[in-house]
């Protein structure tokens, strides 16, 4: 569980987009679709890896949410 959670964390961050399984409750901490693409075959991770190279808003876009969702956890 503290590595899914470390994933989610430092993708969040550093403004990286996720991708990942859903895996180790992962699945409820993250925003599928919003900053997090879900794959449950490799051909699933080549096509979400595939469309974040190619499309650099997407990848930005996906990259901004995640650090705004980071953000928005910090309460101390």
């Amino acid at each position: 569980v503290r590595f899914a959670r470390a994933v989610k964390d430092v993708s969040e961050a550093f403004g990286l987009p996720i991708v990942s399984t859903a895996c180790h409750g992962l699945g409820e901490q993250v925003a599928w679709g919003f900053n997090a693409l879900r794959f449950s075959t490799p051909a699933e991770l080549t096509a979400h890896l595939a469309a974040l190279l190619a499309d650099d808003t997407l990848r930005t876009d996906m990259g901004r949410r995640s650090r705004a969702l980071f953000d928005a956890h910090l309460s101390y």
